[in-house]
């Protein structure tokens, strides 16, 4: 896996899947969409990603996605 910061240079907006409704409305405003976004396969899974991580894995992903969890303003832990 690659870390995703690499993926955006360039862009100028960045829509994050977890805040998606509130993201995706100024490119629906600026493209003149009506259409909604269905909400479907909704997960069952639990919502704190914490519980899926062991401290061996939670430090090799802060390590590997280091420069994603900085570019996109996310806590990891």
């Amino acid at each position: 896996l690659k870390p995703q910061s690499y993926r955006v240079q360039g862009v100028d907006y960045v829509i994050k899947l977890e805040n998606i409704y509130k993201d995706i409305i100024p490119i629906k405003e600026r493209f003149s969409i009506e259409a909604e976004l269905p909400y479907l396969n909704k997960s069952t899974r639990e919502k704190d990603y914490k519980n899926y991580y062991t401290s061996t894995s939670k430090n090799i992903v802060a390590e590997k996605f280091n420069d994603d969890i900085i570019k996109f303003g996310y806590e990891f832990w």
